[in-house]
């Protein structure tokens, strides 16, 4: 699936919603789309349910199913966007192994908030976790109310460190190809001072720690303006948690772009806090942004 943008695909609203999304992208980019709907036949646990194997025919069924679920799909998406070409992958196995490896060399992968298979309380579906903290490519999660009013920017994610910088080369070339403006946030805390003998800093300190949060907002972008004239760029260092900016943000973006990291996170975690917070409680659809070279 070399260059094709990869949506999970199982039905489902969310699922749709996520087709939808890829289909408008596919044709400002000239890409092909693949519809991937995972197939599991039952396993020799389901067995017991029938007093030994179980029948071949139910096996034939419920491929049966899938594969008529997967064409209908296929056949929505190709009426709805003619001028894309639009293909579907049946896959046996478990969605989210079976997603990473068919998507390996895809240009993005798009998938639902949540899938058929997800508990009503849960914000983002374990195939979404899952793909995002794995996957090589970016993952769009298409979040947010159906009848959402186009706000008319990006926002991206900084914090100063090398992982975020291909966020913002991804925001910069979205920005452009859709004629959006471009809003970084960079999210900062005062350090805590609670150990013992150490007073906290005066005013003026704090005000040099602010000063420098905003410096380091400004060095993120640097370059970056100048190879995207056309995008219209702010920039804001806000004062607060990190998650907490990034979700409220989101209220007015038509994307938000983050990386798989920031410089604060664990060397062993695949998602940050900052990411985990938006593919959750985002407004409006998130890509996930890892590392080329991990």
């Amino acid at each position: 699936m070399r260059r094709s943008i990869i949506v999970g695909y199982d039905g489902s609203v969310s699922s749709r919603r996520a087709v939808s999304w890829a289909l408008a992208e596919a044709a400002l980019r000239g890409l092909p789309v693949a519809l991937v709907h995972a197939y599991e036949a039952p396993s020799s646990s389901v067995a017991a349910g029938y007093g030994g194997p179980v029948p071949i025919s139910l096996v034939e069924d419920l491929r049966d199913e899938a594969e008529n679920g997967l064409r209908e799909g296929v056949e929505a998406a190709q009426a709805q966007a003619p001028t894309v070409e639009v293909s579907g992958v049946l896959v046996d196995g478990g969605a989210s192994h079976q997603l990473l490896t068919v998507a390996e060399d895809a240009a993005l992968i798009v998938l639902g908030s949540r899938g058929l298979g997800g508990f009503r309380g849960l914000l983002l579906g374990s195939v979404g976790q899952q793909v995002s903290a794995h996957a090589t490519v970016p993952v769009v999660v298409v979040r947010g109310p159906v009848d959402r009013t186009v706000t008319g920017r990006v926002v991206v994610a900084v914090d100063g460190s090398p992982q975020s910088q291909e966020a913002i080369e991804f925001a910069f070339e979205y920005a452009a190809s859709h004629e959006l403006a471009l809003h970084a946030v960079h999210a900062w805390e005062v350090p805590v001072f609670d150990a013992p003998g150490v007073t906290v800093p005066p005013t003026l300190a704090l005000q040099e720690v602010e000063d420098d949060e905003v410096r380091l907002t400004a060095e993120s972008l640097t370059g970056w303006a100048e190879r995207f004239p056309e995008v219209t760029v702010t920039r804001q260092a806000v004062h607060g948690s990190a998650e907490r900016v990034i979700v409220n943000a989101s209220e007015e973006a038509d994307l938000i772009v983050v990386g798989s990291r920031g410089r604060g996170g664990f060397t062993g975690l695949l998602l940050g806090s900052v990411s985990q917070a938006a593919l959750h409680h985002s407004q409006c659809p998130v890509v996930v942004v890892r590392p080329r070279n991990k």
